[in-house]
């Protein structure tokens, strides 16, 4: 009897893995994950062990020595003013009478005002009056000198003829007594009358000339008498023109401190021009730079966008509220259009180095005093000394302890204290 045998399905059984339970699974990433930390853990403790301190490369600023001109300078703002304001003020007590308005424009010497002074006006016509007497002596005295003169001529000239006439007769007489016409006594009276001619023409002629000396002396005399009387009417008459207060520059008249006809006293003040024809710059510049500052340090005023050239004209010696007054005056032309108290920039030059080596100014200046820097490598900053120059707005000199090319730390270092070697995390 035949069997017949079925078949099983051995044949299309296959293995099948068993899964891993989920919550081994979480354990081993956890350890792979803890053995990772552990790792960089230990990586980054023996990185911090080698360090002082660690900064976080996001809360630095680092900047790169270089090496280019330095230029020390200060910059502030100042205010357009006129370099002139010239005030002007009454030469003696009177009446003032106006002839302006504040706010006029005035040409130079345009009249401002009059000062009516009767003491000076009176003055002046009595030294006039003292020169006009003193001119008509000395016209008189030329005069007098002419006929003096004439006359002394006149007498010395017939004294001169007289001698010439007993100068003759006592030839005569010699001939006359040789001849034996006339005695002794002639001839002696004849000689006689010769030598006093000659004395009496003589003694006329030295008169003549002392006296003419004497005359042109006295005349002299009273001409010089005019002449100084002349300067005091001069001046009489300088202190009256004076009285008309004439404007000393082309301008603006500013203010106006009296009233028509008001009575003015000596010296007071009647108004004030401002020349509307030379600016300057007023400015306020911190205390600190005021030492190297003096008057023709140069400058660089900025208007409308443009620069122009100017030259510190004066340093007040008075500090107020940490602030020094100057002012700068313009190098070159004005420029155009330029009106009184408008602002300006203004940059003055304190001190210039070329092709020195210089960084980036930060808070590491102050807070290391200038003295110490931290110089990046790789993932480090070391602590190293320098020496700072001068220093502008934004750039320090460096003048040892760095090279160029060299990164340092410019922020502020006063969180690492004396650390002398510093980890950057990134």
């Amino acid at each position: 009897m035949d069997v017949t045998h079925i078949q099983d399905t051995s044949s299309q059984d296959r293995v099948i893995p068993k899964k891993m339970n989920l919550k081994k699974m979480i354990g081993w990433t956890a350890l792979g994950l803890l053995s990772l930390a552990l790792v960089y853990g230990a990586f980054s403790s023996y990185k911090r062990g080698s360090a002082d301190a660690v900064l976080d490369r996001s809360r630095i600023r680092t900047a790169a020595v270089v090496k280019g001109d330095l230029v020390r300078e200060v910059a502030v703002e100042g205010r357009v003013v006129a370099a002139f304001y010239p005030a002007l003020y009454s030469p003696a007590e009177g009446v003032v009478e106006l002839s302006i308005r504040a706010g006029q424009t005035v040409e130079k010497n345009q009249v401002l005002a009059t000062v009516i002074s009767e003491e000076r006006a009176n003055l002046l016509k009595q030294e006039a009056s003292q020169l006009a007497a003193l001119q008509a002596e000395r016209d008189r005295a030329e005069i007098q000198v002419k006929v003096d003169l004439m006359e002394l001529a006149q007498d010395a000239d017939l004294k001169k003829v007289r001698k010439e006439a007993a100068e003759r007769e006592a030839k005569r007489a010699n001939a006359s007594f040789d001849k034996g016409l006339i005695n002794r006594a002639d001839l002696e009276k004849a000689l006689d009358d010769q030598k006093l001619a000659e004395l009496e023409a003589e003694h006329a002629q030295q008169k003549l000339t002392l006296e003419k000396e004497r005359l042109i002396f006295e005349l002299e005399n009273r001409k010089n008498q005019v002449a100084r009387q002349a300067l005091v009417v001069e001046e009489a008459q300088r202190r009256v023109d004076e009285l008309v207060v004439r404007s000393p520059v082309s301008g603006v008249v500013g203010s106006v401190n009296v009233n028509p006809r008001d009575r003015v006293q000596v010296n007071q003040q009647i108004c004030s021009v401002i020349d509307l024809s030379a600016f300057e710059i007023a400015l306020n510049i911190p205390e600190g730079y005021t030492s190297d500052l003096r008057p023709g340090s140069p400058a660089e005023i900025t208007y409308e966008n443009q620069a122009y050239p100017g030259l510190v004209s004066s340093i007040s010696p008075e500090v107020r509220g940490g602030l020094v007054e100057g002012r700068l005056a313009f190098s070159g032309e004005l420029p155009a259009g330029m009106k009184q108290n408008q602002r300006v920039s203004v940059r003055i030059l304190l001190d210039r180095k070329d092709q020195v080596l210089k960084v980036q100014r930060g808070p590491f200046l102050e807070t290391g005093g200038g003295t110490v820097a931290y110089r990046i490598q790789g993932e480090y900053a070391e602590r190293i000394d320098i020496r700072t120059g001068i220093a502008s707005v934004a750039e320090i000199e460096i003048a040892q302890g760095l090279n160029e090319g060299d990164q340092i730390i410019i922020s502020d270092l006063s969180q690492l204290g004396k650390a002398q070697k510093v980890l950057i995390s990134q």
